[in-house]
């Protein structure tokens, strides 16, 4: 197996593994929601229609971004804590 599979196969788990112990329990509109995409916003909201899943690139992409805030929030917090 590819180190590319390897890791998708891991962010797959990782994903899956986050809905079932963070279920969604409403589909109301929230303030992390502004600036999406309105279309998105109907049919989360309004229309409760399940999103498609994503690519495995775009995964990887969102996993960045999760490591990146995860670093930016520790950083911050420990500035906080040093003051």
């Amino acid at each position: 197996m590819e180190l590319v599979e390897i890791y998708n196969s891991m962010l797959e788990k990782t994903q899956k593994e986050y809905r079932e112990e963070n279920p969604k329990t409403d589909s109301r509109y929230r303030a992390s929601s502004s600036g999406m995409c309105a279309r998105k916003i109907f049919f989360e909201a309004i229309e409760k229609v399940e999103p498609t899943q994503p690519d495995a690139k775009s995964m990887r992409i969102m996993r960045l971004g999760q490591v990146v805030h995860k670093d930016i929030q520790d950083m911050l917090l420990k500035a906080i804590k040093e003051d």
